[in-house]
């Protein structure tokens, strides 16, 4: 694993001997996270988990950084984002989906998100997942920011005299003057200050026919897949959810035991979908999610 952010005042990317010394600074980050974060993330850091994590902030660090994370529900690809921006130093923005959530609702959006970037020069992490695709028209002007760093017709005249006034100043120190020119200058600064990480589930024909249909989603974007847990994040994952219920007054010996079996439940249960797809022909996913249900309902029925 190569980062950048582990040593004081280290700059350039070097490779960490010590995972134990990158896995506390990890954890000094999440908790400086959850001590400002109105939504706190209780999350448990393995050596896969933390390898996104660097691979996702190498990305957002580099110019005209965007990613595809690809993995089923709840493989941790937000999780991954959010403390990746958090680190990288840089402003995480979602859309917020609604029952009413339409075309207007989605271009105010947008001119929010490239506004601040091109105007401010904000380094800025656009969090978009394949769940908020209400309109395919969405991904259609999430492909144009990827390729061109901007969205046509997007700006009414007001907009754009706002964007005049806002950047005239930074473009004529660049050697830019006039409106059209200005405008140039503000698209340029929105390509490189704003990045987007797209998060895709692999799962049914819908994300093949998208990569066919838009593919800047591939040509724009560093491509980084989420795979099953391996079984030592199983473990982990379930070693701190038993130990850290106070309810559960279980000896050492005990935890060690119900963490070694649901680890067993998990990986024998892929097994068994890999046999249902050979022999009966149909997928069967079995997410991270499935096992953090497995491990709740474990503990809600022994507390009830």
């Amino acid at each position: 694993i190569f980062p950048d952010f582990v040593g004081p005042k280290s700059t350039s990317y070097m490779e960490v001997q010590d995972h134990e010394k990158l896995l506390a600074k990890i954890n000094e980050c999440l908790d400086d996270y959850n001590s400002v974060s109105k939504i706190r993330m209780d999350l448990v850091l393995f050596s896969s988990f933390i390898s996104h994590i660097c691979r996702v902030i190498r990305v957002l660090k580099l110019p005209l950084g965007n990613a595809l994370l690809v993995g089923v529900g709840g493989s941790g690809r937000k999780s991954t984002t959010t403390l990746a921006t958090y680190v990288a130093q840089m402003e995480l923005f979602q859309i917020e989906m609604s029952k009413g959530y339409g075309m207007n609702e989605w271009h105010e959006d947008m001119k929010r998100v490239l506004m601040k970037p091109g105007t401010t020069g904000t380094n800025m992490v656009f969090l978009f997942s394949d769940t908020q695709i209400a309109k395919e028209a969405f991904l259609e002007e999430v492909s144009s920011i990827l390729n061109t760093g901007e969205v046509p017709n997007l700006y009414a005249n007001e907009d754009k005299l706002e964007i005049t006034e806002k950047c005239s100043k930074g473009a004529n120190a660049a050697g830019r003057n006039g409106p059209a020119e200005i405008f140039a200058w503000y698209v340029e600064q929105c390509r490189k200050n704003l990045h987007i990480v797209i998060c895709m589930s692999p799962i049914g024909s819908a994300f093949r026919n998208r990569l066919r249909a838009f593919p800047s989603l591939v040509n724009c974007c560093t491509i980084d897949w989420f795979h099953e847990w391996p079984p030592e994040a199983l473990q982990a994952v379930a070693y701190q959810f038993l130990s850290k219920d106070k309810d559960l007054e279980f000896e050492e010996s005990i935890t060690k035991k119900v963490v070694k079996l649901c680890v067993e439940f998990q990986v024998t249960v892929q097994d068994l979908t890999a046999r249902f797809v050979t022999e009966a022909k149909r997928h069967f996913y079995v997410t991270p999610s499935s096992y953090l249900e497995l491990i709740n309902s474990f503990i809600g029925t022994l507390k009830s």
